[in-house]
């Protein structure tokens, strides 16, 4: 009976340390990043090689929507508005783009970040840069754009900026880390399959991994990697896409987008 209870009293020792192994595990540390880290990429309509050379100018407007739980009790929201305009060339076996962008966003804090720093909603700006090459396997009814490299610039400031540094200024929270990061070098590495269904119509279907090239100070031995995938639909000169992307700490957003082919 003694060596039973022992017995019983070992397991319970191991399920209760097994119990707060797992809790304190769950228990992550509190990130923030700047606003524009989880919506890098931005979709990039091309013409499809249809038998011969074709180019085209557009402009987008996109809507990007994130959250982040920041603490099991905590849950941070951003909203991002962009304006694009773009240039693609495409070839028989490639594409090259390059596009210029600006954003408008708005961060709302769940919490306070530190004692000394508030809860309330916060702007943020940033303009953005892009240039990007596929190469492409095209068939009749499909162009598989088989590998794409594409290269992101922005730079980012406003109201949330300042909060993430003075926040960083006062942080004695060794489980609080913030990187306020303003310019931010990325690249990205895709596939996407565009199957032509009818002359004016178009399905897409991509997915992408990328990560910040710049990473300085305490970003340095941090992942910053970031992962997504997009759907398109073209109708004649309009192309409607979804993005989702998902990087640190499941930093993320979805982003709807709307594009117009001028010419």
């Amino acid at each position: 009976m003694e060596k039973n209870e022992q017995l019983i009293k070992l397991k319970w020792y191991v399920v209760l340390q097994l119990i707060g192994f797992f809790m304190l595990s769950s228990c992550g540390k509190r990130v923030y990043t700047s606003g524009t880290y989880g919506a890098i990429k931005s979709y990039t309509a091309k013409p499809e090689y249809r038998g011969e050379n074709k180019s085209g100018t557009y402009v987008a407007l996109d809507l990007a929507r994130g959250s982040q739980d920041v603490t099991n009790n905590v849950t941070d929201k951003k909203v991002l508005i962009s304006v694009r305009g773009h240039r693609s060339i495409t070839r028989k076996y490639f594409n090259f783009y390059y596009g210029l962008s600006a954003t408008l966003g708005h961060y709302k804090f769940g919490g306070p970040i530190t004692n000394e720093v508030d809860e309330d909603s916060k702007a943020f700006y940033s303009l953005n840069t892009k240039s990007g090459i596929n190469l492409n396997l095209p068939t009749k009814k499909m162009d598989w754009r088989i590998v794409g490299v594409e290269l992101v610039y922005n730079y980012e400031f406003g109201p949330y900026q300042n909060t993430l540094d003075k926040a960083k200024n006062n942080n004695e929270d060794p489980a609080l880390l913030i990187f306020n990061k303003k310019s931010i070098f990325s690249y990205n590495v895709s596939t996407e399959a565009v199957f032509k269904l009818k002359n004016d119509r178009a399905l897409g279907l991509g997915f992408y991994i990328g990560d910040i090239l710049n990473k300085t100070g305490n970003l340095k031995d941090e992942n910053s990697e970031f992962i997504g995938v997009s759907m398109s639909f073209r109708v004649r000169r309009f192309t409607f896409s979804l993005l989702s992307e998902s990087g640190k700490e499941d930093i993320g957003t979805s982003k709807f987008g709307l594009t117009y082919q001028l010419f």
